[in-house]
């Protein structure tokens, strides 16, 4: 929210003005990613990949599968992704790809593409119809611009995480080892 301000764009602040209207539009969405939890409740891994704005997303939704359902996640830049950990996928290995359009869009399209023919389960998380046609599995969520996108793009993953961890019986308010009180040393 800050560039809008530092920027003194009205557009921007048109732009920011419309996120409550399209959060409550993603989070509609809980009805399919309860479908996605289901699906892949026997799910022991799983690599979520984001670029640019949408790498922190990535990461984000990664770090709430670990911390509410306990499944072993790691987030990755998709160009990191391509030259090393890519090697770990097999079939059958959970990918979700958080893409939405804009300027890295087509690496995000390559990747999946290259993960399908790996036998990866895909599972897109999107704005744009060629990336949601590779996923085996897609989320569309609401257009906005793209620096505005990760706040969109992270809510499939969040409620992704929560209904993994309920449909494998673990009390998403009370996950164990975390702790409201950072304690440093």
């Amino acid at each position: 929210m800050c560039p809008s301000a530092l920027a003194d764009s009205d557009a921007m602040r048109k732009d920011q003005s419309a996120l409550p209207r399209l959060s409550a539009q993603a989070l509609r969405l809980g009805e399919g990613i309860a479908a996605w939890a289901q699906r892949y409740r026997y799910i022991d891994r799983l690599v979520t990949l984001g670029r640019g704005f949408n790498y922190a997303t990535a990461c984000e939704i990664s770090l709430k599968v670990k911390e509410l359902a306990y499944i072993a996640s790691e987030g990755y830049s998709e160009a990191n992704f391509r030259h090393g950990p890519i090697a770990a996928i097999d079939r059958g290995h959970p990918v979700i790809l958080v893409s939405p359009h804009g300027k890295n869009l087509a690496g995000m399209v390559d990747m999946c593409q290259r993960l399908n023919e790996l036998g990866a389960e895909t599972l897109v998380i999107s704005n744009n119809s060629d990336l949601l046609g590779q996923g085996r599995q897609a989320m569309t969520i609401p257009s906005t611009p793209e620096w505005l996108s990760p706040i969109l793009a992270v809510m499939p993953g969040q409620i992704f995480a929560m209904q993994q961890a309920l449909v494998r019986g673990y009390e998403v308010d009370k996950p164990r080892g975390l702790s409201k009180v950072t304690i440093t040393e």
